[in-house]
């Protein structure tokens, strides 16, 4: 019986012991997960704090990411523009041709990514658009799931710390300083040298193709140095850039451009202007040809401007912008082997105006065309603007323009002596809806000179909201 009693009290003590085990073992449970809900909360704080509309930092990868772009989308309503081969197939400055009455919406936009590791940073870039409903050609086939987005820039940059910087990669390249020869994306190798606050070097090489081949007689090759010298006021930026081109057929052509750019500012006032001087030499080598023709040509930019603080008006401007002709009696500007019009490589990219100059590509107004006139014309221009901006408030502003446009010669096809090109009237106004969103319109008038052959006047306005991130 004294067994059965101790082998009982021994039970009950086994059993006493695991259930304070269990007790015990439940408790710790309850613990590591009071702990671990604590660490989870803790750490979702610090991603929320880390964390805006612009910056990202991810906590499983090394760095810091920051995105940023813009979506813009616009309606159109223009007439008389003319053709840009493609969607537009209509005639410039023709108001008998009824098809050339367009009204259209677009959408255009890109996201940007960088991510930064100690002193090297990755850029990407993807572009979107321009997209027009319905139709196929920009991707915006109703009911269709179609792929349209461009890699813009892809490339990296380091900073050695001692002035130095580096980058590679397909990235944005500003030939001269007001973009005059080119100002577009190639892929290149460019290398920057800070001397001091006054002194800085930059240097470049870069190259893009124009067809669909990576073989050399379609590229088109940059190298360039700009030296920049900073003083109390003034900015002076000489540069060289050295251009082998060879993306037309059968041609081979070597320009070298040579030009000075000075900025100077005092007060409220300042004066910018930039001289080139091109020279080189163009070889046909097709069909057993060695044709050879000279190439020479200059451009001359000179603006004033004046910052008005405190009042309605917050700037007035006047711009003067001069390529010179060539002499010849063809549309070519060619006479005796030699061709005397600036050679701009990028010369539909003017901006300054909302019709005459501009292709309506990016976020200038209305949607992608043949810019009328551009800096290669091969009869030169001499265009002044004039310009005021102003303010309303913190949320409203805008700006109204007025240019007078000629050629340096006359155009051998309309006749002798027409130098006409015309006169353009713009304004437009802007309205910050918040911090990112923005709502735009933008008008422009051109009357058309008789350097135009029809020449019937052409307006372009557009509306648009534009979201910056």
């Amino acid at each position: 019986m004294r067994y059965f009693i101790l082998l009982a009290i021994v039970a009950s003590i086994s059993v006493g012991q695991s259930i304070v085990q269990a007790e015990d073992k439940q408790t710790l449970n309850d613990r590591e997960k009071k702990l671990i809900d604590e660490y989870i909360d803790k750490r979702l704080k610090e991603q929320h704090t880390n964390t805006n509309n612009t910056k990202l930092s991810l906590n499983n990868i090394p760095g810091q990411f920051n995105f940023s772009g813009f979506i813009l989308s616009e309606w159109e309503d223009s007439d008389n523009l003319g053709s840009d081969g493609s969607r537009i197939n209509t005639t410039a400055f023709d108001s008998s041709d009824k098809t050339d009455r367009i009204t259209e919406g677009n959408t255009f936009g890109n996201l940007g990514l960088d991510w930064t590791l100690d002193s090297t940073t990755a850029h990407l870039v993807l572009e979107f658009g321009e997209y027009a409903a319905g139709l196929t050609n920009s991707s915006g086939q109703l009911g269709a799931d179609t792929t349209d987005i461009e890699v813009k820039n892809f490339y990296i940059d380091h900073d050695f710390g001692n002035g130095w910087e580096i980058s590679a990669g397909i990235q944005g390249i500003v030939a001269d300083p007001l973009g005059f020869i080119m100002d577009d994306d190639q892929t290149a190798f460019t290398t920057t040298y800070t001397i001091n606050e006054q002194h800085k070097l930059w240097a470049y090489v870069a190259e893009t193709h124009t067809g669909t081949s990576r073989r050399q007689t379609d590229d088109q090759s940059f190298f360039g140095i700009n030296a920049e010298v900073a003083r109390e006021n003034t900015t002076w930026t000489p540069f060289w850039i050295h251009l082998k081109d060879r993306s037309t057929s059968n041609q081979d052509k070597v320009i070298d451009f040579y030009g000075f750019h000075t900025l100077w500012k005092h007060g409220d006032w300042e004066i910018e202007s930039e001289y080139i001087y091109n020279s080189g030499r163009t070889l046909e080598t097709g069909n057993g040809s060695n044709k050879s023709t000279s190439l020479r040509g200059q451009l001359a930019d000179i603006k004033i401007k004046r910052n008005i603080e405190d009042s309605f008006l917050s700037s007035l401007s006047a711009e003067w912008i001069h390529t010179s002709g060539g002499r010849g009696k063809t549309a070519s500007g060619t006479s005796n082997g030699s061709q005397h019009h600036f050679q701009s490589q990028d010369p539909q990219v003017g901006y300054r105006l909302n019709i005459a100059d501009s292709d309506g590509s990016d976020l200038a107004p209305g949607t992608s065309r043949l810019a009328p006139i551009n800096l290669a014309l091969a009869e030169g221009i001499n265009t002044i603007i004039v310009e005021a901006q102003w303010q309303a408030s913190t949320k409203l502003s805008g700006y109204i323009r007025q240019a007078w446009l000629r050629t340096d010669v006359s155009n051998p096809i309309t006749g002798t002596g027409v130098k006409n090109i015309g006169r353009e009237s713009d304004a437009g106004l802007q309205y910050l809806l918040n911090d990112y969103l923005k709502f735009k319109m933008d008008y422009g008038y051109l009357k058309t000179g008789a350097y135009f052959s029809p020449h019937s006047d052409a307006h372009l306005f557009t509306s648009a909201l534009l979201l910056e991130f």
